[in-house]
């Protein structure tokens, strides 16, 4: 990911979203996110995460390089079982689409006012 400038590495292990940065010969932590699912997937978009699982839907963060820090903006309150997700931009708005366990293609938007 890269932010104001500034590279990182976006590491995910189970329910921790980790924001590492490379210095002085070694990844340091600078910002982390614990979801309440078991992350399955990462979506990046600029400064935007999608992170979606199995049994718990979709989740939509932001990274803030002001006070790194990842914040939870919007998810999904009626679970799906999520096998795959992605994220489209366009204009002012985020829109995202999921691949569900019925076999179907789910579009979710993301337009704050």
């Amino acid at each position: 990911m890269k932010s104001e400038g500034k590279s990182r590495l976006v590491v995910g292990a189970g329910a921790d979203i980790n924001v590492e940065q490379w210095g002085n010969g070694k990844l340091t932590q600078v910002g982390f996110f614990r979801a309440t699912m078991h992350v399955q997937e990462v979506s990046l978009f600029k400064n935007f995460f999608l992170l979606c699982d199995a049994y718990d839907s979709l989740h939509f963060l932001v990274w803030r390089e002001s006070d790194k820090s990842l914040t939870l903006l919007a998810k999904d309150y009626e679970p799906v079982n999520v096998y795959a997700a992605g994220i489209i931009g366009r204009g002012g708005t985020m829109s995202f689409v999921c691949h569900d366990d019925r076999q179907n293609a789910q579009f979710f938007q993301y337009a704050p006012s």
